[in-house]
């Protein structure tokens, strides 16, 4: 008696739908995660916008209040610096 291996085509049809429903999950499961990340980003940045805007609110001191924004959007962008500039000259 010989034996004779089955080809790719023998397959049993349930088998091979079981794998690509296995490799569909993981391509699912892969897109759930780097969207949880995203969101988690985004929440991060809003956290980070919302004390900044507390402590821009917080005083009444313009000086404060640009170093504040100006700090808050190094933080922001991953900057290794930041500036603000007028092109009016600021009287108070």
């Amino acid at each position: 008696m010989r034996l004779v291996p089955r080809r790719q085509s023998d397959r049993d049809p349930r088998s091979l739908l079981g794998s690509l429903s296995e490799l569909r999950l993981r391509e699912l499961l892969t897109e759930v995660r780097d969207r949880i990340e995203q969101i988690v980003e985004s929440r991060d940045h809003v956290d980070d916008l919302l004390d900044a805007m507390l402590a821009v609110t917080s005083g009444l001191d313009l000086d404060d209040a640009l170093r504040t924004i100006v700090h808050a959007a190094i933080n922001l962008v991953d900057a290794r610096y930041g500036a603000v500039g007028s092109s009016v000259p600021v009287t108070i």
